[in-house]
């Protein structure tokens, strides 16, 4: 009955922090970007959207559908205690979605160089070309602290210091009077980086016990082929 009653308080627990993450996500980020686009003005907020969306796409396609893939077999490895397999996984996926982000960051690079397309706000999307790393990254970390029953740390970046972060920097930067769309996309770009240090940190938190002094052991066959139908799925 003691147990019974534990595990129902934590669980309440539980809740109740991913509760609150998710009202202070779901009130305060269209909270700052209606106030953006209060002080930037239609024009200057159409070109920070459309270079954040644009970089965001791009996201989608240089995480290879791994995060669920990391989600899936890191909670097998992590119930079964196969912490070999786990390293190995979490190795795997930051090696070659850091491949794939900058190969697409390159792509795109060139493209906006070469004038093979016209690109509207291509100014602001170079700027923001390092948040597809920084996103792809960051969903990496998110599979593998969920895997491991950290669920509420998984969001925090995402869901309460991103968009926290960002609110107080549109606040300062507006009565410093240097808010404009370029310095809207540059803060945007920093905090992203900054997200990814935290979950970095996060990650190391929880894992650096059992997999600082286990060599790795992959599955790469199995991961490739869970990857694939995921990595077509989300981009379609």
């Amino acid at each position: 009955m003691k147990l019974s009653s534990l595990y129902k308080n934590k669980l309440s627990k539980h809740l109740l922090v991913s509760f609150i993450i998710q009202a202070v996500y779901t009130i305060v980020t269209p909270f700052s970007m209606i106030l953006l686009a209060r002080f930037l003005g239609p024009e200057e907020f159409g070109n920070f959207a459309f270079a954040v969306s644009f970089v965001i796409i791009f996201s989608i396609f240089s995480s290879l559908g791994l995060p669920t893939v990391v989600t899936r077999f890191g909670a097998i490895y992590h119930i079964k205690d196969n912490w070999a397999k786990l390293k190995g996984i979490l190795q795997y996926s930051n090696k070659y979605v850091t491949i794939w982000s900058i190969a697409i960051m390159a792509i795109v690079s060139i493209i906006l160089i070469s004038d093979v397309f016209v690109i509207p706000s291509r100014t602001y999307v170079f700027i923001a070309l390092p948040i597809i790393l920084f996103l792809s990254l960051s969903t990496i970390r998110t599979g593998i602290l969920t895997a491991i029953e950290k669920v509420n740390f998984s969001q925090l970046p995402e869901m309460i210091i991103r968009p926290v972060l960002f609110f107080i920097l549109i606040i300062i930067l507006y009565y410093s009077e240097i808010l404009n769309a370029y310095s809207a996309v540059i803060s945007y770009t920093i905090i992203n980086g900054i997200i990814f240090l935290v979950g970095f940190y996060l990650v190391k938190k929880f894992t650096d016990k059992q997999l600082s002094n286990v060599e790795p052991s992959y599955e790469i066959s199995a991961w490739k082929k869970s990857a694939l139908p995921l990595f077509f799925f989300w981009g379609v």
